[in-house]
Formats: structure tokens, sequence, C-alpha cells
């Protein structure tokens, strides 16, 4: 096959790859729709949750029914909806997709309106399809002058764009900090230290650390390193949740019994005399296994016991255990931490902003806006030596994942061109004789299938790294989680594609001379974009429609009699909670889109074009969810820390743009002189120009976003009431927080005494919750259990006859602010 037969292959072959991931893409978005159209009008608790389970303060305004009015209503939604609803985090998110369609729009139109046209004209490399657009098609060295006027431009153009965001981050970050709803949180004015010296051992050692704020401390709190109490604490919870499961399956198997007409004789049931036997035989009573076979195998072995005679003793054994353990907790040591509660906010933010300068203590680390939920209270009493240690490892063992990895997605690159790679590779020639429709289908759909298959399992091991790295609050796991995946993203997701699927068409007519390398390279390198192109249509479309069509939660509300569970906890917690997006691990593949469109805007404009619509799409969808559906946790909440990662991304994008390009400048410089040479050199000043904004830009806007700043407060930028509708539901519940507001700490303004105290240290037993069903068997036995000495109660839950759970509201031992906030 000559080398002209083998481009127009390819060509053929990348067009028709092109083709099906459009129709597979516009295939799937029209069968989203089309569930959408038939269901949207008739399931307000799937399309729109927020309107009926969010407090009264959090709910937005209902979507009209009509199709076209729910999607306007939808785009002309004011995005600081977002922030009333879901706070900073997912306002920023919703953002920075909003960010990128305004900054990809003008790239679309330039590139298409001049280097388009330049690419394509006569004479060129007679490349057809879509590669005729590339860079690599330009034969005339000239015409190069074109595509580097406009990469100058584009890149001058987008660092304006950053610079106004973080502009804009900045005003509304302090607009947040400064607001009196947030301010009126006890999150607000709470700090943590860690990697305290011993010599800081007590509330008065704490207190003069402060010294150098003005304003007073309300509470300090010590945690103590208490691995005996936890233990106890968590086997104590864990047999509660096995008493509960049991004690409403009792109930539902009586009801069934009843039902069915399969009662115990009557005689047997006489000679027992208590109520469980009049329904239920004593081989179905509720039994589990328990000891190390049992814990080794999840259950499904060890000794069997009666669990409804058992877990009581246990639990209550555990309790007595716990409590002596509580009388005596001045012999646990103290964790190298501890919790600060000052009375004004700007206190608070004035200790951590100085802390290092004022002690000249140089390991010593602190964070503002705690809450008793996103701390991992196992990981306070780690030194800080260990910790250095266990981040070196956890890096290690994150470069291991990178190196096995790697070959993985580099196989999906090569699959991605394998309309080249069959032409190239004796063995695989069988492939070059299937129908190009098919060629264009393994090229175009397997390898985004593949590519986030293989990023799936990703999160779960490198969350497991960062936590074992020492990190005390779970909101930094995620904001750590959320650069470490972005680093596989663009390592894996991007360069190691490009690089796999490139070279192949790069090395495919080598021969047996090398110097024709650089002009190959120059024309071939382009070639991944056809991946990329394709990788953005099967994402967005298929991400964007899925989304807005809510098909999955229809399709779960389909099998609720499996996924509701049998007891009320299961059951509220499936009725009342809404959706969440995990943006640690949502927000990087976005970014990684953002990348794929500003890299290859000069090299083949066509993908630009295409990213721009699918970030579009994407910030309608993402809008759409987190106003009308979404409850993001309260604990997570960082006030928008993630978006300068985000904005850092972007930087990384115009880096790999200008490399690449220049790359491609210089290669072919030996071929075209001095276009080459000169457009090589200006892009390296590009390079360095873009270095040194980012460093001034970042300098610049950090003093005014991280800490509380009232001089750069812009209140006007947001509503009224941001959070004042949810203060006012809680403060009902200030002073009878003492055992519940823990959980709800992030939402209330009031005091809780205990809410820094390791939970093992003061936490009471749950209470056993049971649906009360309509032969009393729940009813005797809580009875029975508050007899025992625990607590137990039907309050808020009923079952039918037909074994159906229902709920009024929230657990009688959880505090109830109305709807249902995730925590």
């Amino acid at each position: 096959m000559s080398a002209t037969n083998q481009d127009t292959s390819n060509s053929t072959h990348s067009t028709s790859t092109f083709v099906s991931a459009l129709v597979v893409g516009l295939i799937v978005a029209g069968v989203y729709l089309a569930v959408f159209f038939l269901l949207h009008a008739k399931n307000k608790r799937i399309y729109q949750s927020r309107t009926l389970l969010a407090p009264e303060g959090k709910r937005p305004t209902e979507l009209p029914n009509n199709p076209l009015k729910w999607f306007m209503g939808i785009i002309y939604e004011p995005d600081i909806r977002v922030f009333e609803m879901n706070g900073p985090d997912a306002y920023f998110f919703v953002r920075f997709c909003r960010f990128m369609v305004m900054l990809l729009v003008p790239y679309w139109i330039v590139t298409w309106v001049i280097l388009m046209p330049v690419s394509a004209a006569p004479p060129s490399q007679q490349l057809d399809g879509l590669n005729i657009f590339t860079f690599g098609n330009v034969s005339v060295p000239t015409r190069h002058a074109a595509h580097l006027i406009i990469f100058v431009l584009l890149v001058g153009f987008t660092l304006f764009m950053i610079y106004r965001e973080y502009a804009h981050f900045s005003e509304m970050r302090q607009a947040y900090l400064n607001s009196p709803a947030h301010a009126a949180l006890a999150r607000s004015r709470t700090v943590m230290v860690t990697n305290l010296p011993k010599e800081y051992d007590g509330e008065e050692r704490i207190r003069e650390l402060a010294s150098f704020v003005p304003g007073p401390i309300e509470q300090v709190w010590l945690p103590r390193a208490v691995k005996p109490l936890e233990k106890l604490f968590d086997a104590r919870n864990k047999e509660c949740q096995i008493l509960e499961k049991a004690e409403n399956k009792l109930s539902k198997t009586a009801t069934k019994n009843v039902r069915k007409n399969k009662l115990p004789e009557k005689q047997a049931a006489t000679e027992n005399g208590d109520v469980i036997s009049k329904y239920v035989l004593d081989k179905k009573r509720p039994s589990h296994h328990i000891g190390t076979l049992a814990s080794m195998t999840l259950g499904f072995f060890g000794k069997k016991v009666d669990t409804l005679s058992y877990s009581p003793q246990f639990i209550r054994e555990q309790d007595e255990q716990l409590q002596l353990l509580r009388k005596g907790m001045d012999q646990y040591k103290l964790a190298n931490s501890a919790f600060i509660r000052f009375t004004k906010q700007s206190d608070a933010h004035m200790f951590i902003q100085n802390l290092k300068k004022n002690t000249k203590i140089r390991m010593i680390s602190g964070s503002t806006e705690v809450v008793p939920e996103d701390v991992v209270w196992g990981n306070l009493s780690m030194s800080p030596y260990m910790r250095k240690l266990r981040l070196a490892a956890s890096w290690a063992a994150t470069i291991g994942l990178i190196i096995i990895w790697g070959p993985l997605v580099a196989f999906v690159g090569v699959v991605s061109n394998v309309s080249t790679l069959c032409s190239t590779v004796s063995f695989l020639h069988w492939l070059c004789t299937l129908p190009t429709p098919v060629v264009g289908i393994i090229q175009g759909i397997l390898p985004p299938v593949l590519l986030a298959v293989l990023f799936m399992l990703l999160p779960i091991f490198l969350r497991i790294f960062i936590k074992l790295e020492g990190e005390p609050r779970d909101s930094d796991i995620e904001r750590k989680l959320w650069s470490r995946f972005w680093l596989f993203q663009i390592i894996h997701g991007f360069l190691i594609v490009a690089i796999a699927s490139g070279l192949v068409s790069a090395l495919q007519n080598i021969g047996s001379t090398v110097k024709e390398l650089p002009e190959l390279l120059a024309k071939h390198l382009p070639d991944s974009s056809i991946f990329f192109l394709t990788f953005i249509l099967t994402v967005t479309f298929g991400s964007a429609s899925k989304t807005l069509s809510r098909a999955i939660p229809w399709v779960m509300s389909k099998l609720a009699f499996i996924l509701r569970g049998s007891t009320p906890r299961k059951a509220y917690a499936y009725d009342y909670k809404m959706d969440s997006i995990a943006l640690s691990t949502a927000w990087p593949p976005v970014a990684l889109l953002g990348i794929i469109g500003i890299v290859y805007s000069v090299i083949q404009p066509v993908t630009v074009g295409f990213a721009a619509v699918g970030f579009y799409l994407l910030y309608v969808s993402y809008k759409y969810m987190l106003i009308w559906n979404c409850d993001q946790p309260d604990r997570l909440e960082t006030g928008g820390l993630y978006y300068p990662k985000a904005i850092a991304a972007v930087f990384a994008a115009l880096y790999i743009e200008q490399i690449c390009l220049g790359g491609l400048f210089f290669l072919s410089g030996s071929s075209t002189g001095a276009i080459g040479w000169a457009g090589g050199a200006i892009i390296v000043v590009c390079l360095i120009t873009t270095a040194v904004f980012q460093i001034w830009v970042e300098r610049k806007f950090k003093k005014q976003y991280l800490f509380l700043n009232a001089s750069n407060a812009s209140p006007g930028l947001l509503p009224v009431k941001t959070e004042a509708s949810d203060d006012e539901l809680v403060r009902q519940h200030e002073f009878d927080a003492t055992h519940r507001a823990g959980e709800h700490y992030g939402n209330t303004t009031g005091l809780h005494l205990r809410a820094f105290d390791n939970p093992a240290t003061w936490k009471e037993t749950p209470t056993i919750w049971m649906a009360a069903d309509t032969l009393g068997v729940a009813q005797s036995e809580v009875t029975r259990l508050e007899s025992e000495g625990l607590k137990a109660s039907t309050q808020y839950a009923a079952m039918d006859d037909k074994g159906k759970v229902t709920i009024e509201r929230g657990p009688p031992d959880e505090a109830w602010y109305g709807g249902k906030t995730v925590q």
C-alpha cells in the first residue's frame, strides 16, 4: 500500500470514526430526551426533588411542564440560584462550565472562520475528510503564519478571561464569608490546629497560643487519642444497626405470615406466651453470625445466635464498658490537635492567617470553617513526622498507579487509531478488511468507553491513599483527591492517549529512513485529535442528555421494593435523600474536556467547536441538577476553594498547547525554514509569559480570597438571604443540641458544648427505630427493649398489612429541620 493510499484510507476512517461517534451520540441523546418528554411531568420527586424535599427556605421555583418552557426556565434561571441552593462549591462548578463556554465560543468562531479555510485550501498535503482542517495539511509554510497569529491572540484572550475569573471568584468568596447569614454559623468562628508541640497540653496554653488575637475565645476543645473507646463505640453502633434490621424484619415476617395464613400452631404460641410466638416460629426468628470468622466472611459464617436475644445484651455490655472508660478520660494522651471557637469570625481568620508567623512553630498548621462531621478523628493524634512519612508513601503508591495504568490507557489510544495500525502491523491486517462503518465504531465508540471504565476505579484507591496520609478533614481529603485525580486525567486521559494514537500515525511511513521523522511528526501528531473529538461527543452528548433525562433515578424508583429496604432508616434515606455530585471526582474529567478544546483549537479547529457545544450542554445539565435536584453535603463545603484548582487546569491546557504547537513549528522548521523557527521562538516567549502571568495572578488574588477581608467584600453580589432561611429553621433547636446538633453543626448557630469531642467519648446509644405494625409486634419489642435498658421507638414510622413501611419524618434520635439535607 502506498503512502498516498494509506493517507486516503486513514482520512476516510477518521471521517467514519467521527460520523459513528456523532450518530451514536445523537441516538443516545434522542433516547434520553424521549424518556424526559414522557416522564418529567408526572414524576416531580425525580425531576424536581428540591421543590418537595428541601426545607421551605431552600426550595426553588417549580419548572413548567411544557418541555420548551422547562428548558428555557433552566437557561434563564440566574446562576446565583445554585449558590442559594447548594453553596459556593456547587456555584463555581457551574461557573466553570459557563466560563469554558465563554472562552471556547470565541475560539470556535475565530478558528473556524480563519484557520479551517487556511488549512483546507490547495495546495495542501492532500488529506481528506476531517483531516483537511488540521495543522499538518498545510503544505505552504507561510500559511502557518495564520496559525501563529491566531494562537498568540487566543493566548492573550485566555489570560484576560482568567484574570476576570480570579477577580470574580475573589469577590464572591469574600461576599460569602462576610454575609451575615454565614457569619452567624458556628463553623465560621471555629478553627482546627494540628501538629501542636507537646508543651501545648492544656486549655490555658492554647489560649496563650491565640493571645495575639484581640477578641476573646469562646471555647477550646482538646481531643484525645481514644482508640479503645472508638472500637467499643463502633461495635455498639454496628450491633444497633443489626438489631434494628432484625426487629423490622420480625414485624415484616409476622405481617406476611398473617397475610398468607402461615401462623404457628396455637398450642406452641400459647406455651411461649409472647406476642412474637403468635405470628413467627422460633426457627424463623432473626439470627446472625458472630466471631472472627463472621467478620472475615461478611457475616456468612461463624457462630449463629438469635439476634433478638443476643444483640440487646451485647449492646448493653459494650455501652457499660464504654461508660466505664469514659470516666477515666485522663488516662488517654492528648492528640496533638485542638479546636478553638472564637466569638468573632474575623478573629478566627486572623488567628489562622498569622499562626505560623506569630508562634514560630515550623510544622504547625491550621484550618478555618471546621465542622465536627468533617473531622477524621483517627488522624488527629498523628505526629507531623508520621504524616510526612505517610505522604511519601501515598505519593509512591500514586506513582505506582500511574505506571500500572499507563499501558492500559496507551492501549486505548492505539485502539483509537486502529485503521492506521492495521496497515502497519501485519497480524492486524484483517482489521483493514472490515467495512468502514465497523472500523468507525471500533475507533469512535470503544475507546471512550474503555477510558471511562479505566477511570472509574481510580478515585477509590486515591481516596484511600490520601486518607492514610493523616489528613484531619474529609473536605481536605476531597480537595487533594481533586488534584490527584486531575493528575491522572492529564497524564492518562490526555498525554498518553495523544502520544499513543498520534505516534501510530507518525510512524507509519518511516520505512528505512529517519530523516523524514520531523516532517512525519509535524504532519501526523494532530491525528490523535480524532480520538478526542469522538471522546467529546461521547462524553458530553451522553452525559448531558442522561443527566437531563433522569432515566437512571426513574428506573431506580421502580425498584424501590428492593432498594428502599425494610427498616425505617433506610426507607427515610431512600424517600428523603436527594442526589449529590462528588465534585472531587466529577470536576477533573470536565476540566479535561477544557484541555482538549484549548490544546487542539489551532491544531484541529473542528474539536474546539464541539467542545464549546459540549460545555454548554454540561452547563445546562449541571445547573439543572444543582438547582432542582441535588443537595450537596454541607460538611464538605470549602467555600469555593476548588475553583483555583480548576483555573490552574486552564493554565495547564495553555502550557500543553504551547509545547505541542511549538514542537510542531520547530519540527517543521527543518523543511519550512524561517517561519518554523520564528514561530517556535514566538511560542516559547508566549509560554514564558503565561508562566509569569500565572505566578503573578495567583499571588495577587490568593491574599484576597483565602481569608476573611471585609475591605474586599461586595455583599451586593449575593441575595440578602443566602443561608438565613436555614438559620431560621434551626434556631428553635439551638438549646436542644447537646446530643443532636453534632450532625447538623454546619447549619446551626447555637452552642454545642461537646461538638468537637470525639463522638466515642459522649454520644449515647442510638435509638432502635421500628415501624409500628398492625399486629403490635413492634410495640411489644419496644417495651421489651426499654425494659432491658435500650432506647426504642416506633415514632414517625408505620408498617401496613402488606409490610410496606411509610415515614412521616426523620429518625426520633436525630434533629429535624424539615425536608432532607445531606450531612
